[in-house]
């Protein structure tokens, strides 16, 4: 099953190798373009992915943009939602759905008919936005209106007399003596401050300040037992034959079976720098992190049962051997690594562990990699 999944996988690998020498690749109506710098000018692609030191999207996209560079620009309309990280980014055409930045210095001149999230240094808004906004830098300034709730953090923030409010105006690491918000960007009882906060979750409202309190918290304490307990008995279920194995090699050797599931992890993750470096190998950089979001996941389960294991025969019991015990076995690893979660700073370190040691038994049960293997 796996060698299909590798060969699929390196033939997909092999067809950007293929490509223009400029670095234009096309597949099923979307370009993928690499190099010292990407220009796109054709109107009518679904989606624009462009990695390259200078990016310009010149052509109007039906789809989403994906842009990644030092300097970023749009000067074309953009049909769905953009992704756009760079030093220097300039949206000067209109987006229909949402848009996230994340840069330096951030210029928006042209309209975003969904909802914004700017990340960066400096921060111009100039043009209007359909939904919320979210905006973080050093320097913000906003003169444009929005048309739902807008979140400001920043040093220094301004508004422009074109700057207005639809919605709730929240505005984060100042309290309410620091500035005055113009009436005609937002009502007195429309701003809400938040002096030591930063900017969260649920912009339509309520209180940003409070800390959940004792049965919100139990409500997720329960919740992260049964979707974890239901994960990993699920997983018992599926391949109980082959998680018995990678429990007892989990058990018999943790170190090296951890320090196996780091290499896993590193080799995965680390090979987002390898496809950025191939130029269009961007293409492949969704694969990788899904590659490596699913066997940290997969990983955390098998450690949760074994884990649920272990506790089990400290507590004088047999190897599980029928699915209801299996079930049982993952409910409890799944309560002791939430309540090992719960101790401050060790929790993470603990929960890192466990994945690492599931993970580790995986690869250790599907590849068997050896160490000091003399090669003939």
């Amino acid at each position: 099953m796996f060698r299909p999944l590798l060969l699929a996988f390196l033939i997909l690998f092999a067809l950007p190798l293929q490509a223009e020498e400029n670095g234009n690749f096309r597949f099923g109506g979307d370009a993928y373009l690499a190099g010292r710098t990407a220009v796109n000018s054709t109107d009518g692609l679904d989606s624009l992915f462009a990695f390259a030191d200078r990016v310009t999207s010149a052509g109007a996209l039906v789809g989403s943009g994906y842009l990644a560079g030092r300097r970023v620009t749009i000067s074309a309309p953009v049909g769905v939602n953009l992704y756009a990280a760079g030093a220097t980014i300039n949206l000067s055409a209109p987006v229909g759905g949402d848009a996230l930045l994340m840069g330096d210095s951030i210029i928006i001149s042209a309209p975003i008919d969904g909802s914004l999230r700017a990340m960066g240094n400096q921060i111009d808004l100039t043009a209007p936005v359909g939904k919320s906004a979210l905006l973080a830098g050093q320097e913000v300034y906003v003169n444009a209106p929005v048309g739902s709730d807008l979140g400001l953090a920043g040093e220094d923030i301004s508004f422009g007399p074109n700057a207005q409010v639809a919605g709730m105006l929240h505005v984060y690491g100042y309290a309410p003596d620091a500035f005055e918000v113009p009436a005609s960007v937002a009502a007195p009882d429309k701003v809400v401050w938040h002096p030591s906060a930063q900017p969260g979750m649920g912009m339509a409202g309520g209180d940003f300040d409070q800390e959940p309190g004792f049965w919100t918290r139990l409500k997720g304490f329960v919740g992260q037992i049964i979707v974890v307990g239901v994960l990993a008995a699920i997983l018992a279920a599926i391949a109980p034959q082959s998680l018995a194995a990678i429990r007892a090699r989990a058990l018999e050797a943790p170190l090296r079976t951890a320090w196996i599931g780091f290499l896993a992890l590193s080799a995965t993750f680390g090979s987002l720098i390898m496809l950025m470096m191939t130029g269009l190998g961007i293409i492949l950089i969704p694969v990788s992190l899904l590659s490596t979001f699913l066997l940290a996941l997969v990983g955390y389960l098998i450690g949760v049962y074994v884990l649920g294991v272990g506790v089990a025969k400290m507590l004088g019991r047999q190897a599980p051997e029928t699915f209801a015990e299996r079930a049982m076995v993952a409910f409890v690893g799944a309560s002791a690594i939430a309540a090992l979660g719960l101790i401050p700073f060790a929790g993470w370190f603990i929960t890192l562990a466990l994945a690492l040691l599931g993970a580790g038994g995986l690869m250790i049960r599907l590849f068997a990699p050896g160490f000091y293997t003399e090669l003939r």
